[in-house]
């Protein structure tokens, strides 16, 4: 009865998701060719097409060293292996400024395509850099064959879920944002359907996982709370970075930009609440196992003295991986001898990196309490009936 009943709520829970997506993304949803250029990246790029070419020779190469700058410039043969110009063969000049960027033989290289000014008629090649994608695509299955060799049918499912997760970010709550709609809402109503499907397809439909979902749509909800409180008491308006004053230019209209840095926090701690649900709940699952005779108390206090390992290393995981990805910033902060750090640290840019490292960390720290609390209720209420 208890199992029906937990099942019961995830199915509840899945089709009010569902529902409520629909209803607020219904007739709203927009596609990337139905928007213009100008909307989705102002003034991005002057080229009319890209296409690949493939350098078939190094006609001439000069290396000047300037002070500390390093000028290569490299005249090219290319010969155009997709687009209007397939097959046809131009020499292009190519400079760089690091020897490992120079171009060798044989290398793909991306080609941007521009009309001449003084002539309309007339096309000028750029070469813009590597082809790189197979490479990446190299990477990819390598990342793919270790998820499958160590991880099995689990690993296997899990990417399924990531795949899923990146479709629901492309396909729905862009384009729900890009048409308008509520960022707030348009990411809760996302981030709960991909916790729903990623998380099940990771770990299996079974007791375990469903207490973790609950748990993971709780903290969702946490994540929303606290920061939307963090944002307003800080004072944070959403467009300390230049991608939000691009949004802003475009012809789209006003964004939404204080929604849109909270949906930001929410899809950013989405990301590890897996982690620490599934963690956490499987511990306490195990614990119970092992010696079903603990009292709800003794349960509740052994699975917390693993979440407290857990925390520990969250909280440190959660500020590397925002300082990784902001790791040139990090430096010229660092090496800025103009202003204050005070002043650097109350910029609206790095606020925002702040509260939102912060804000993830708090919802961190309490999903830890909150799925240990909920699978030892559920465990300890389940045995006494």
């Amino acid at each position: 009865m208890k199992n029906k009943a937990i099942y019961f709520i995830i199915l509840l829970v899945t089709l009010v998701l569902f529902a409520g997506f629909y209803f607020v993304n219904r007739g709203a949803v927009l596609h990337k060719d139905d928007l213009p250029l100008d909307a989705i990246a102002p003034n991005i790029s002057s080229f009319q097409s890209y296409s690949r070419a493939k350098v078939t020779a190094i006609n001439t190469e000069d290396d000047e060293q300037v002070a500390s700058l390093r000028r290569i410039v490299q005249n090219v043969t290319i010969r155009f292996l997709t687009g209007d110009n397939k097959d046809k063969e131009v020499l292009l000049d190519y400079e760089s400024g690091f020897a490992a960027q120079k171009l060798k033989a044989n290398d793909t290289v991306v080609i941007g395509t521009m009309l001449a000014p003084q002539d309309v008629n007339q096309s000028q090649f750029v070469i813009l850099e590597e082809y790189r994608l197979p490479k990446v695509g190299i990477v990819a299955a390598l990342f793919l064959l270790l998820a499958v060799i160590f991880g099995r049918l689990k690993g296997f499912t899990a990417v399924v879920g990531l795949g899923f997760s990146i479709i629901v970010l492309v396909y729905f709550i862009a384009p729900g944002i890009l048409a308008g709609q509520n960022p707030v809402i348009i990411t809760l109503l996302g981030s709960g359907i991909i916790a729903l499907v990623s998380i099940f397809l990771a770990h299996g439909f079974n007791q375990r996982t469903a207490l973790a979902v609950i748990s993971t749509l709780i903290s969702i909800g946490l994540a929303q709370v606290i920061a939307y409180y963090a944002v307003r008491f800080v004072g944070l308006l959403g467009n300390g970075s230049e991608e939000t004053f691009l949004l802003q230019v475009g012809s789209l209209g006003a964004f939404n930009l204080q929604g849109l840095l909270l949906g930001s926090i929410i899809i950013g701690t989405l990301g590890i609440l897996d982690d620490v649900t599934t963690g956490q709940t499987a511990a306490v699952h195990e614990l119970h196992q092992v010696n079903p005779e603990l009292s709800f108390r003794q349960l509740y206090d052994k699975a917390m003295s693993i979440g407290r390992e857990h925390i520990a290393s969250l909280i440190n995981t959660l500020v590397l991986a925002y300082a990784g990805a902001f790791f040139p910033l990090f430096l010229l902060i660092v090496l800025n001898n103009t202003q204050p750090l005070w002043t650097t640290l109350n910029s609206e840019f790095i606020s925002e990196e702040i509260i939102r490292t912060l804000v993830g960390s708090m919802v961190l720290i309490l999903a830890v309490p909150l799925s240990t609390l909920l699978a030892s209720f559920y465990l300890k209420n389940k045995k006494s009936h």
